[in-house]
């Protein structure tokens, strides 16, 4: 391949990728703040918003299973315009269901999407900008943000005006088109963008990543960082509206100002987190903010809700950090998609898993204070990983 068709894969991937970011992560935050009206439509109870607000973890912990298998069948850009088609096909499907069972089938599929999308960007982006790893996730976890926290803001005033069915519909459009520049690449190439030498596979094939403490580092700080975008997405406005009184608009609000605090941090983190300490303390401080936040939520929710939701949203300030952690601690691409892989099915099965036990604790204790209980436990998982992260340890070997 000549240095031209290179460069023009790297716009083209650069492009997919930031088309693909904006658009991604809406599909997690539009449902919930309009499920009141949605239930009302449709008879949902809360159960069915347990299981939704679980989906998404769950799904991605499936996809990090399935996608290691289906990069290597298919290539990985292939995979990555499926997982486009199904993210779209499901969010569209969602937006005229009829009934609960639609819902949730076309919510898994959607996630299960947006799951192969999660575990192929870190090493997408060590095969495309090895010198610029930083720099690019810095870029695509700032639109995960900014995609996040748009439908929370204003789902519900757009609901107002076109309906429910229309406005989870649009957040469909953004993914739709960044299955152009996916195609043009997958079109590119025949083979696999992660291929390398039989014998760097077979190198690969040797890192046992349930032995590498990294590994497991990693898995508990993104199953806190995860709790923080899906348990506060599936529950902070429930939560709110039953323990400080907010009507839907307002907790949605409130939820929002979780969800941005992710976008400064997504554009400064990654810049920093490619070092083992900073990447470290960086840990440590979202431990803290992210616990304090939730006890604050638990003990006073009436006296500074937004304050409480911003440091709630602060112990998300890991999310980046382990995708960069993923990209610069794996020797190659192969072994970051097995790192990407086993780091997200663990913290996102936990997380899925999680997600559903509070409902189910809700439900047994007619309260909130069991259930924030929980989350204040699971916000404090980074502190237990700072020193393992602050070693400068490498997966795969020398590399």
């Amino acid at each position: 391949m000549t240095a031209g068709p290179r460069r023009e894969g790297r716009i083209l991937a650069l492009l997919g990728i930031v088309l693909l970011a904006l658009g991604m992560r809406s599909a997690t935050s539009s449902f919930t703040p309009l499920f009141g009206i949605i239930s009302q439509e449709l008879g949902l109870g809360s159960v069915v918003l347990g299981v939704v607000g679980a989906l998404p973890p769950l799904a991605f912990a499936g996809a990090g299973i399935v996608t290691p298998w289906l990069a290597r069948r298919i290539g990985s850009e292939p995979a990555l315009v499926v997982a486009i088609v199904a993210i779209v096909a499901g969010q569209v499907t969602r937006a005229f269901a009829g009934e609960a069972v639609v819902i949730v089938v076309s919510t898994t599929v959607t996630m299960l999407g947006i799951g192969v999308g999660n575990v192929l960007m870190p090493s997408l982006v060590k095969r495309f900008f090895p010198a610029r790893v930083g720099l690019v996730t810095a870029l695509y976890t700032t639109l995960f943000a900014i995609g996040g926290t748009s439908p929370a803001l204003f789902s519900v005033p757009v609901s107002d005006a076109i309906g429910w069915r229309w406005t989870l519909g649009i957040w469909a459009i953004t993914v739709a088109i960044a299955a152009g520049p996916w195609f043009a690449l997958a079109r590119r190439s025949r083979t696999s963008a992660l291929d390398v030498p039989m014998l760097a596979m077979a190198h690969d094939a040797e890192v046992r990543l349930t032995r590498t403490p990294l590994a497991w580092a990693l898995a508990a700080v993104l199953l806190a960082s995860a709790m923080v975008g899906y348990g506060g997405t599936a529950w902070l406005p429930v939560i709110l509206t039953s323990r400080v009184g907010f009507d839907d608009a307002t907790a949605g609000a409130h939820l929002g100002i979780l969800l941005a605090v992710g976008i400064p941090a997504a554009v400064l983190v990654p810049l920093v987190a490619a070092r083992p300490r900073p990447a470290a303390a960086i840990v440590g401080v979202a431990g803290v903010l992210g616990t304090t936040g939730w006890t604050g939520l638990l003990v006073a929710p009436g006296l500074a809700p937004a304050l409480w939701c911003a440091m709630v949203g602060c112990g998300a300030l890991t999310f980046p950090l382990v995708l960069v952690q993923v990209a610069v601690r794996a020797t190659t691409a192969r072994v970051a998609v097995r790192l990407s892989a086993f780091v997200q099915t663990f913290a996102y099965i936990a997380t899925g898993a999680a997600v559903l036990a509070l409902g189910v604790v809700h439900e047994a204790t007619g309260g909130w204070t069991a259930p924030l209980v929980i989350l204040i436990a699971i916000a404090t998982l980074p502190l237990a990983a700072v020193a393992t992260i602050a070693r400068p340890s490498r997966v795969g070997g020398p590399g």
